[in-house]
């Protein structure tokens, strides 16, 4: 990543977790590689593999971003949730979902369930 050669750290990235699935850096890491690319999806599915790091938060938040410039409402209020589960207070998941119309005890308590 730090060469600007985001093919061969998700290559890296992959491998590792290949070995180790349950590695929340690796995947981290990667979620990061994939959100720099703009690959949403990709970007994710390695959040979900991964273990729901506090330090996640950003990084779904900045994917409910991505979906809601998309216009992927339902798939930004899902990642801004998420962004919630990782670290209860954040902030700016709580505004953006209310912004979107979703009520926040609504968004905890369906995030929680998860």
């Amino acid at each position: 990543m730090e060469q600007a050669r985001p093919d061969d750290a998700v290559n890296q990235l992959r491998q590792i977790l290949n070995i180790a699935p349950g590695d929340g850096d690796a995947a981290h890491l990667l979620a990061q590689v994939y959100l720099d690319q703009e690959m949403w999806d990709e970007a994710a599915g390695a959040l979900e593999a991964g273990a729901l790091l506090e330090a996640d938060a950003d990084l779904w938040f900045e994917l409910g971003q991505a979906y809601v410039r998309q216009n992927r409402q339902d798939d930004a209020i899902l990642a801004y949730r998420r962004a919630l589960v990782c670290q209860p207070e954040h902030h700016d998941a709580t505004h953006a979902l209310r912004s979107l119309g979703v009520p926040i005890e609504e968004a905890l308590d369906a995030g929680e369930s998860e």
